[in-house]
């Protein structure tokens, strides 16, 4: 199963398109774009912050007993025993960039969820979006400085 998380940005879809015009080759340019989304995603973690800079959601004390409990401290947001965070890749090609996770349970940690009962398994109780994927500001003034950069280098103005 995946998951799939787009950035709708026109001014930085408008550059990349004069790009795609004006070179043959971006995977040098995509693969950097994909080294800052893969940071904006390890910042998230790092802070407990969504992209956009909003907190998470803090843990309830019923996670943090179960945690105490089975021995996992300290108490960190989505880092219970670091494998989302860990599981963060990227994807390049000539034209396009992908990061993402193939963790099963990373669409209802970034997206959240309501309450639910399964047939068979014992219920949850709603989980709050914690957002690790996506744009920062910062991010995406960084993605429009290296498309002009790329710009200016391939008709030699840089």
């Amino acid at each position: 199963m995946d998951y799939r998380v787009e950035i709708d940005d026109e001014s930085i879809h408008r550059r990349l398109g004069y790009l795609l015009r004006a070179t043959n080759d971006l995977t040098p340019l995509m693969g950097s774009i994909a080294g800052i989304l893969s940071n904006v995603a390890k910042r998230a973690f790092e802070d407990e912050r969504a992209p956009d800079g909003s907190g998470w959601a803090k843990l309830s004390a019923v996670t943090i007993a179960l945690r105490e409990k089975s021995g996992h401290t300290p108490i960190s947001i989505l880092q219970r025993s670091g494998h989302l965070a860990r599981s963060i890749s990227s994807q390049v090609t000539p034209t396009s960039v992908s990061v993402g996770t193939n963790v099963i349970y990373a669409a209802v940690q970034q997206f959240g969820a309501a309450k639910r009962q399964f047939k068979g398994v014992a219920p949850w109780g709603r989980i709050p979006a914690r957002p690790f994927l996506g744009l920062s500001d910062d991010a995406r003034d960084e993605i429009r400085e290296l498309a002009v950069q790329h710009i200016l280098a391939t008709f030699g103005r840089a």
